[in-house]
């Protein structure tokens, strides 16, 4: 009987390591795929994005000319780094769209749009996939706008069936009222003490990821997070975690 349990016991260990998922993701404010070197270089975003070996990217601040239905720049990312593209309009730019967007290993199952208030249109974009949602947004910066937005994305949060996963360039430093209200109903994975912007001398933290408090209920959890030092492709530095699910 003795045997039998030891035998059990190891199996069931087995089964709980090989049911956890090894998830990376990524945050990165592109600044339209221009470094500080004012050079537009897809090619070194794309370069930074499949050195990492990211399963899920959520990218902000695209602009750019249209090919069909996606911006043209995603499409050009997505082909280099051979990841799925996903973009979402914010607005019409400089006859093109300027917007966020999202690169994914796996093909999302599902897509929303969801328009934010303010007079500056942005826009929560939320991927569905097999095990979790992973949501972009590029905040305003009025933080009245913010605040607007704030019960928009909890309402999303609240529908998911499994984690939900939020990130972007949110425009507001950690003291500031929108991030003390998130950490009400979200975990930060990131650390919100470590400056992402400007790249070159990082002085405030503006860039974050996050996940719905519920979401820890269904198996979700952190391994690690941290801030790429990357000083010139763009004026962000990209944010990475590697999180477990079940």
């Amino acid at each position: 009987m003795k045997k039998f349990l030891i035998v059990v016991l190891v199996i069931m260990s087995l089964y709980t390591v090989s049911d956890a998922r090894k998830l990376t993701i990524m945050s990165y404010n592109l600044h339209h795929c221009e470094g500080m070197d004012k050079k537009l270089d897809e090619d070194r975003i794309a370069r930074i994005i499949s050195a990492n070996a990211p399963d899920v990217v959520a990218v902000q601040e695209l602009d750019s000319v249209t090919t069909r239905c996606s911006a043209y720049q995603m499409q050009v990312l997505g082909e280099k780094t051979g990841m799925h593209y996903t973009f979402a309009k914010s607005i019409d730019f400089g006859g093109g769209k300027y917007g966020v967007g999202m690169l994914s290993k796996e093909k999302p199952i599902c897509v929303k749009r969801i328009p934010l208030p303010g007079a500056e249109p942005r826009v929560l974009l939320i991927c569905e996939f097999k095990n979790y949602y992973y949501a972009c947004t590029h905040l305003c910066l009025k933080a009245e706008n913010r605040m607007k937005s704030l019960p928009l994305i909890l309402e999303q949060a609240e529908l998911a069936d499994k984690p939900f996963i939020i990130a972007g360039d949110w425009n507001a430093k950690p003291q500031e009222k929108f991030i003390v209200e998130m950490n009400e109903y979200f975990d930060f994975i990131s650390d919100n003490q470590v400056p992402t912007f400007p790249s070159g001398k990082p002085r405030v933290c503006i860039d974050y990821i996050a996940v719905y408090k519920n979401s820890l209920k269904k198996g979700f959890r952190v391994k690690n997070y941290k801030v790429l030092e990357e000083k010139v492709a763009s004026d962000h530095c990209p944010v990475k975690a590697v999180v477990t699910l079940k």
